[in-house]
């Protein structure tokens, strides 16, 4: 494959997407998103498991800004990189099921281009590497069921990738019912005789690898599973068809329109062995592949749709093997000129919906005229003007010459307050059981809990308590809503509070508006049982 000239093309088209694309994210006016921030965070407090993910996405993270630093590119790179080597994979996985190089090189493209991988490729966020884990095991599965070379090694590594998949997001426990059905339909005797043992093999050392997330897990009362399981559900949502077809038309857009209607068309064939009866086994297999890797998964999350609500991004992983199922389809078929228009015509509508998601922000203000109506339609919004607003009000952080605590209410503040702040706060969650050792130029930022409830990672990490009765230290509330600094809601917690509040930015796209008030001596919070709450 490394002398393949089709191999060459795709790898070189790769690196000049990748660039283009740190070119953009440098170039988009954006800071990070709440989710990449509070990430960020993580992988300053490295543990084997979080409040609402496992723990890849903070590892992914700590490795990338090990290499390019704590910068934007630093904590999107590695996860930018993975839909790129996804296309790579993509070719090497269509070629080891003796599909063409043409078809190998077309479905490299694809994947390159595709919408939903084009968007999320500008972002660090879990789905990067799922997705890369999903291809990545399936290559080896056809290793072991297909062309059963190497098994027990295979399956060693085959069980290290569904191991560390199962720590990036909990949706890669679907890639077993995707494996178990296909081997029911296709490949019993791996269930069913002496070939069981390198199933058993996968399973064991993904387990093994998965094991210290569910100890983390049982040993904070399960928080990550019960996260997971009230957003998809337990969540207080309507479901019924609407978001079941607001699902299904996401799916049919973020794919650039073609790729799913097609898979549409052809996935019943899986059923008649159409390829198979008309002498193409390779094609048939591929095809078979495709469908069982991709569409129990659509199915889940549509499914969950119907039922509560699903995000568009919740089956990621599904659209890479639909694209193996496209090009097992096309292979069949000798007519290249049509093969050609049909991918021509897939690369072009995805790029063409890649570049209008890339400008939207500098298009709107063609379509619409209201700035209230275009800051609502800029989905870039929510990255923007927290490192201006933040930087609004380092200025009287720095005059202050007490240590420094401040308070927020949401995870959206304190996750992008202590990205932006970075180089004056203390993340290291580690340090809040020794306060002796703090030191006085670094800020720390807590969740304002008097509830004492736990509901996010904030809430779960840190305890206010720990900072009552000390003199040494000015808290400063900090909130984006002017009602939220009423003084009189802290009167029970603090012996010294300002009368008047702070106030800084605005509410444009460039920065943010930001209240904080001023308090000192803290209390301590009522004693109440501690208890988790719905997030």
């Amino acid at each position: 494959m490394l002398k393949n000239r089709f191999f060459y093309a795709l790898a070189t088209l790769c690196v000049l997407t990748l660039l283009c694309r740190v070119f953009l994210v440098e170039n988009l006016g954006i800071d990070l998103y709440v989710d990449e921030a509070q990430y960020w965070i993580w992988s300053k407090n490295l543990d084997f498991g979080y409040f609402s993910k496992p723990p890849g996405i903070a590892l992914q993270i700590w490795l990338s800004t090990q290499i390019f630093g704590d910068t934007l590119i630093g904590v999107k790179f590695l996860s930018m990189l993975c839909y790129v080597l996804a296309s790579l994979l993509i070719f090497a996985l269509i070629k080891q099921l003796n599909l063409s190089d043409k078809i190998a090189f077309y479905g490299g493209i694809t994947t390159l281009t595709l919408p939903i991988f084009a968007w999320l490729g500008l972002f660090a966020s879990t789905d990067s590497l799922l997705v890369l884990e999903w291809i990545l095991a399936l290559y080896f599965f056809v290793q072991i069921v297909e062309n059963q070379r190497n098994q027990i090694l295979n399956s060693v590594i085959l069980g290290a990738i569904l191991g560390f998949a199962l720590l990036t997001k909990y949706t890669a426990a679907a890639w077993f019912l995707c494996a178990f059905l296909y081997l029911c339909c296709y490949k019993r005797e791996f269930l069913i005789s002496k070939k069981i043992i390198f199933l058993l093999i996968v399973l064991a050392i993904s387990l093994l690898i998965f094991s210290p997330n569910l100890w983390w897990n049982y040993q904070h009362n399960f928080p990550t599973l019960r996260h997971t399981a009230e957003i998809t559900i337990q969540k207080k949502s309507a479901g019924g068809f609407i978001p079941f077809a607001e699902f299904v038309l996401s799916q049919w857009l973020i794919s650039g329109g073609i790729i799913f209607v097609i898979f549409l068309k052809i996935f019943p064939r899986v059923f008649n062995n159409f390829f198979w009866n008309n002498g193409n086994q390779n094609a048939q297999t591929a095809l078979n592949l495709g469908v069982f890797f991709s569409l129990p998964l659509w199915i889940i999350v549509a499914l969950q749709a119907l039922n509560k609500n699903a995000n568009a991004n919740w089956a990621a992983p599904a659209f890479i093997p639909a694209i193996l199922a496209v090009c097992a389809y096309y292979d069949f078929y000798k007519n290249n000129a049509k093969k050609i228009k049909i991918f021509i015509a897939i690369n072009v509508i995805s790029v063409l919906i890649t570049l209008l998601a890339y400008s939207w922000q500098n298009i709107l203000p063609l379509l619409v005229s209201d700035s209230q109506k275009i800051s609502k339609l800029n989905f870039y919004k929510r990255a923007q003007g927290w490192h201006k607003m933040a930087d609004s009000i380092l200025p009287l952080l720095q005059s202050e010459n007490k240590n420094i605590i401040l308070l927020a209410e949401n995870r959206t503040l304190i996750s992008h307050l202590s990205y932006e702040l970075r180089d004056f706060v203390n993340v290291n969650f580690a340090d809040f059981a020794d306060i002796s050792a703090e030191n006085p130029k670094k800020i720390r930022i807590i969740s304002w809990n008097p509830q004492q409830t736990q509901s996010d990672y904030f809430q779960m990490i840190s305890d206010l308590n720990k900072f009552k009765n000390q003199p040494n230290y000015v808290f400063f509330f900090v909130s984006d809503n002017k009602d939220a600094v009423k003084s009189a809601k802290f009167a029970d917690y603090f012996q010294s509070i300002d009368k008047k509040y702070y106030n800084f930015g605005n509410s444009n796209s460039d920065s943010r508006k930001i209240y904080l008030l001023k308090m000192q001596n803290f209390k301590g919070y009522k004693n109440k049982n501690k208890n988790t709450n719905k997030q």
